[in-house]
């Protein structure tokens, strides 16, 4: 019977056996070592970026908490300016339309007075003469000329104290509208979690937008507009008490 020949293999000793052996066991344990490792920071990287995220979300909404409460009381003021410009811009028309009706009640005297004059010219002879009525005549007709024009003085003045009053107010609820737009994404931002829905990741979310002002010009903004109203308010009030005496001093002259 034939019988098959073997080459044979490459023997080691025990030596190289054992040594090759603990090699092996030396870098399992080595990569065990490694693998744990690893797992242990990735545990405490999972618990330190969990920690940092809900302090940087309780930070966040602090300052946004922050946030709407400035926005809330810059709009409160806003509103409140509005109302005060509106009730102005109410009493000053009351008070011009009350100067145009008391130009209107000057009509008729200047006329009469005029008439007298003209009667007075139409006179002859040793009748045309000048005597203390024809004087006291032409100087009411004069006084109520001085009257009509400044009455009609103060009645343009009060058209333009108007104008400057609503632009005002235009402006103001222009800032007032933008005001409760901001105040409205604000409060949107402060209820949402990591668990809302319809939220996803979004391109450059920490980017500042060119055209974006800087707190302090937003505060001026509306330092400004503020301003700007209650000094129209305030040269609206002093006209319409000038107004008011003139008013009266036509009434009782």
């Amino acid at each position: 019977m034939a019988t098959m020949s073997r080459k044979p293999g490459q023997r080691y000793c025990m030596t190289d056996w054992e040594t090759n052996n603990r090699l092996l066991m030396d870098t399992a344990e080595h990569q065990c070592h490694q693998s744990q490792q690893t797992r242990q920071e990735g545990r405490a990287l999972r618990h330190q970026t969990a920690c940092k995220t809900r302090w940087d979300e309780s930070d966040s909404r602090g300052r946004l908490g922050d946030r709407i409460n400035e926005v809330t009381e810059q709009k409160d003021r806003l509103q409140f300016c509005v109302q005060a410009v509106e009730r102005e811009i109410e009493a000053m028309t009351q008070v011009k339309e009350e100067a145009e009706r008391a130009l209107a009640d000057t009509a008729v005297p200047l006329e009469v007075v005029v008439e007298c004059l003209t009667q007075r010219k139409s006179c002859r002879g040793g009748e045309l003469v000048r005597d203390p009525l024809e004087g006291q005549l032409k100087r009411e007709a004069q006084m109520i000329d001085t009257t009509q024009q400044e009455l009609q003085q103060h009645i343009s003045k009060a058209f333009e104290q108007l104008c400057c009053l609503k632009e005002a107010r235009q402006q103001l609820t222009f800032d007032l509208t933008n005001k409760t737009e901001a105040l409205d994404v604000d409060l949107s931002c402060l209820s949402l979690t990591d668990r809302s829905s319809d939220i996803s990741f979004k391109p450059d979310p920490t980017r500042v937008p060119t055209s974006a002002s800087t707190h302090q010009e937003w505060e001026q903004f509306t330092h400004y507009n503020v301003t700007r109203a209650e000094e129209e308010m305030q040269a609206s009030l002093q006209l319409r008490e000038t107004m008011t005496s003139t008013r009266i001093q036509v009434l009782e002259g």
